[in-house]
């Protein structure tokens, strides 16, 4: 009988830790969510500043390369 409330109490103590385990995972797979959202924005932001500083780069050379040469 005592063996068998024993089983019972580590059982439940099993389900229970493995409800917040699961609680913190889905915690967890929502932050590495919003991070990657994030990343891809950035990226996209890094991308998008790369064309515009190379075509102002561009645009400024080609009238002072008429000049000096």
């Amino acid at each position: 009988m005592v063996v068998n409330i024993f089983l019972v109490v580590i059982l439940v103590t099993i389900l229970l830790i493995s409800r917040e385990t699961q609680k913190m995972m889905r915690g967890s797979n929502e932050k590495l969510t919003d991070l990657k959202r994030e990343l891809e924005r950035l990226q996209k932001a890094l991308e998008d500043k790369n064309l515009l500083t190379g075509s102002i780069a561009h645009e400024i050379k080609n009238p002072l390369s008429a000049i000096l040469f």
